[in-house]
């Protein structure tokens, strides 16, 4: 199974990196990109082009979308907080991608 993980900017340190960095450990097959940043991991998203998976994992609330590069059997749109509670106050407007197969 192909899996890619995405990340639109893949700081240093993060909740959203640490996570990437420990699934590619436990499933070093994965692929991961990033739009933005300059990781140990990953290969730098080419905006023009395609890719093809199994699954895909957006681990980005905010960024570039790469939804309209992937073509994947399961789209999964993941964010690393609950930000209902804080939502009204930021300038934040989380949209769920109509590819996204998971309801929560």
């Amino acid at each position: 199974m192909k899996i890619i993980l995405y990340l639109s900017n893949f700081n240093t340190i993060g909740g959203v990196e640490r996570f990437a960095l420990n699934f590619y450990k436990r499933f070093p097959d994965t692929q991961i990109l990033y739009d933005n940043g300059n990781p140990e991991i990953g290969e730098k998203l080419i905006r023009n082009k395609k890719y093809t998976c199994d699954v895909f994992i957006s681990a980005s609330a905010w960024g570039y979308s790469a939804f309209d590069n992937i073509n994947a059997k399961i789209y999964v749109q993941m964010i690393h907080a609950d930000y209902r509670n804080v939502i009204e106050n930021w300038k934040f407007k989380y949209i769920k991608h109509p590819k996204k197969d998971l309801k929560k």
